[in-house]
Formats: C-alpha cells, structure tokens, sequence
C-alpha cells in the first residue's frame, strides 16, 4: 500500500496484477471516493483529480 496526501486529504493505492493497474481509495472521508491509473504518476494525478472534483461538487 502507497500512501499519498493531497490539501489534507489522505489516500492508498496498490497494484492489482491481474487488471495490471493501480487503484486506491481517499481513505479519510465519509464519501466513497476511488481513483485509478496505468502508472504511478496517472494515480497519483488521478487523487488530485478525484479530490478536486470531490471540492468542487461540494462548493
């Protein structure tokens, strides 16, 4: 498990052999908010990604 932190929110991810991508969940919400990539810099963009969506759609 990778951790990542983006604007205080906290994230893992792993790589799934099998489907032979990355895939990891914002772990400190009560939302379920998920997010994926083929390498590690496409999941680590798709956090930020996810979380500056999750924002917006809050605001």
């Amino acid at each position: 498990m990778i951790m990542l932190r983006y604007k205080n929110f906290l994230g893992r991810y792993s790589f799934d052999v099998e489907a032979r991508i990355f895939h990891g969940q914002v772990i400190n919400i009560k939302d379920v908010i998920t997010f994926q990539g083929r390498t590690r810099l496409d999941v680590e963009q798709a956090f930020i990604d996810s979380i500056e969506d999750h924002l917006d759609f809050c605001t």
